[in-house]
């Protein structure tokens, strides 16, 4: 079981890693757990290292080990932290003054690193002193300002408390792990739920001694669901612009990852299916769309502007290949999706025949190139080094 000294021993560092981060020279924090007691500042010839002293505490736990003794637990932490009002003195340089413009300055100074390392809510892996891996994600409230006091180790100080909740599981994977792409922009959802459901086949089959049905799925079709804050990034316009004037089998490059292994990655065409947005008082606007696989052909599909279509026409399917001239693309080819960075080629094999089409009326094959840039302000092109090579749609620059 992860004990509080692990837990302390996390914070100590992050928080100390913000002050080196912030330039805060002559500061360490310590952690204490349960019961502790002020550390004085301790001198090393000329330098000076001053304590800001924490407590961390338990406030309440649950602990739950299910079947087969995998345990899922819940901590709930009181950090609190005291923070002197004043800099203290220094043989190396003039300490800040005390107050300045209706502010404590170190106070502020403090509170404002404490702030920023606590709005990272983190995921981090611990291993007990027995070597049971868990995984623990963490939620941080901002620090509280509690009262001023006085103690003989550091004078007059103020008191932040952070609350912190930490979910454990043995050996588990996080919801933190996950991560969604639309056409290379980071999706920020609250919550997602990848699902797959089969499709049965009409004919129904018992066996002959239970008298129990029995099915075969004929196919089965992959959807996402994710709830998702309007911002004013670009992956809020494709979902605005959708909502409201409705194009279909509009084409998207979506990239799913559900765990670190690269089996739990993929790549892949979608279309916006489901979409509704949820407006409130003075609340920001939140959105739920559906996402489902769609079938690429370039004469029904509907692109955004920043994605450039082509087709290759040959007298019969030949070999070439796709070079980014821009930083990197997104690239949909033969049934594959694949991320091109600059200058790195990607070559098509003549012997997938069936991802040609063939048009009698010209008596031609043509096969179908889709582009997306990955970084805003650029647009998707490529170099294919093929004879012919038609642009059906040329991307404008994608905006952030």
């Amino acid at each position: 079981m992860i004990n509080l000294k692990q837990y302390s021993e996390m914070v100590e560092g992050g928080l100390n890693g913000k002050l080196a981060e912030n330039g805060v020279e002559g500061y360490e924090f310590v952690v204490w757990t349960d019961i502790g007691k002020f550390r004085h500042a301790k001198r090393n010839m000329n330098k000076v290292t001053t304590y800001i002293n924490c407590l961390m505490t338990r406030a309440q736990a649950a602990v739950d080990t299910g079947n087969g003794g995998l345990m899922i637990a819940s901590d709930n932490i009181a950090l609190q932290i005291a923070v002197p009002t004043k800099e203290a003195r220094s043989d190396e340089k003039v300490p800040e003054p005390e107050i300045f413009e209706n502010n404590y300055v170190f106070v502020e100074k403090v509170r404002n690193l404490v702030d920023e390392y606590f709005s990272e809510n983190i995921i981090t892996s611990i291993t007990d002193d027995k070597g049971t891996h868990y995984e623990a994600g963490m939620v941080y409230s901002l620090a509280t300002t509690g009262n001023a006091d006085m103690a003989p180790s550091i004078g007059t100080y103020v008191t932040f408390t952070v609350n912190i909740t930490v979910n454990v599981v043995q050996n588990g994977i996080n919801s933190r792990v996950a991560k969604i792409e639309i056409d290379g922009m980071v999706v920020p959802f609250l919550s997602m739920s990848p699902g797959r459901a089969g499709d049965l086949s009409t004919d129904v089959y018992s066996d002959n001694k239970n008298f129990e049905s029995e099915s075969l799925t004929t196919s089965t079709a992959f959807s996402l669901d994710i709830s998702v804050p309007a911002t004013t990034g670009g992956v809020t316009k494709q979902f605005l612009e959708y909502l409201l004037h409705g194009k279909p089998n509009t084409v998207h490059f979506v990239k799913i990852k559900v765990g670190e292994d690269k089996d739990l990655e993929r790549q892949t065409l979608m279309t916006f299916d489901k979409t509704s947005i949820s407006v409130e008082g003075s609340l920001n606007i939140g959105q739920t769309i559906t996402l489902i696989k769609v079938r690429p052909n370039i004469e029904l599909n509907s692109f955004p502007k920043y994605f450039t279509v082509g087709r290759v026409v040959a007298e019969k399917p030949v070999p070439f290949a796709i070079k980014p001239v821009t930083n990197a693309v997104l690239l949909w080819c033969q049934d594959s999706v694949v991320t091109l960075s600059k200058g790195m080629g990607y070559n098509v094999s003549s012997n997938q025949t069936e991802y040609w089409q063939y048009d009698e009326d010209t008596d031609k094959y043509y096969l179908p190139i889709i582009l997306c840039p990955v970084n805003s302000g650029e647009k998707a092109i490529a170099e294919v080094n093929v004879s012919s090579y038609e642009i059906l749609q040329q991307g404008d620059v994608k905006n952030a």
